[in-house]
């Protein structure tokens, strides 16, 4: 089938969108270790985030050569001025680059969902296809499926001991964003159900590890977390471009139309 990819420092491209014109969206971030820069210092200066830079690179090595459409936002100058590299060097059919404003106003709002119109109309344009109402409702649906078990996993991380480690959530939220969303959703339910079954620990007074919260924008590379809780730490929480930033709350569908719906809760 066909692939989209997406980057975007935050997340303001609805993967929705793309799944119900039965496409697969594929986040574009870096690699999951930390790569050499060399080629794509060559195209983005030096003062352009490292996010931005080796997501390049890897575009460089032909790491992303099985796309069919790119779409990018304006949520900064780094994610901005990756759209228009990829546009000159990378062969890719579909570029679009989704306008973010910077206000939050009843204009800003309207203009944004205006924007999420437009990537829908480009995307059933080149790909000849229709996102139909019924589609969209259902990817929605999907979707927020995954932000429900991601909010289960992530209350597996409040006990004294953590049925899972902030590494191994940095590994499952990459994963997420590569593959067909109903499969993630159905291993996600079985590693839930596993890990709930596991005795949770309340621990003994003065022996819980040190509890750390990560603030930042995206971290795709576990080792790095792993590297902290090897030192007997435990990453418990995080405010992140992929983790809970990615999945945080709800699509409100109600009396909404699913367009005005995904672009209120983007927004």
């Amino acid at each position: 089938g066909k692939v989209v990819g997406w980057a975007c420092s935050w997340n303001y491209i609805p993967e929705e969108l793309i799944w119900a014109a039965g496409i697969l969206p594929v986040r574009v971030i870096g690699d999951g270790a930390e790569p050499q820069l060399e080629q794509a210092d060559n195209y983005l200066h030096a003062d352009s985030c490292s996010f931005s830079r080796s997501c390049f690179e890897r575009a460089l090595m032909g790491q992303f050569n099985f796309l069919d459409g790119f779409v990018a936002s304006s949520s900064c100058d780094g994610i901005r001025r990756l759209a228009d590299v990829w546009k000159t060097y990378i062969d890719v059919p579909l570029i679009y680059v989704v306008d973010v404003p910077w206000k939050l106003s009843d204009k800003a709002r309207k203009y944004y969902s205006g924007e999420i119109i437009e990537l829908k109309e480009r995307l059933e344009k080149h790909f000849n296809v229709k996102i139909t109402h019924d589609a969209l409702i259902n990817s929605i649906e999907v979707y927020n499926r995954t932000r429900l078990l991601l909010k289960e996993l992530n209350d597996l991380r409040k006990f004294n001991t953590p049925a899972i480690s902030g590494s191994e959530v940095i590994e499952l939220l990459n994963l997420a964003t590569k593959m067909p969303r109903p499969d993630f959703n159905r291993l996600l339910e079985e590693l839930l159900k596993e890990r709930k079954a596991r005795k949770k620990d309340a621990g003994s007074p003065g022996t819980e590890p040190l509890r750390l919260m990560l603030n930042g924008s995206v971290l795709t590379n576990p080792d790095f977390v792993s590297g902290i809780e090897s030192l007997g730490a435990s990453v418990v929480a995080d405010s992140l471009g992929n983790s809970m930033g990615y999945w945080w709350g709800q699509v409100e569908l109600d009396s909404n139309t699913p367009e005005t719906a995904l672009a209120d809760y983007y927004f």
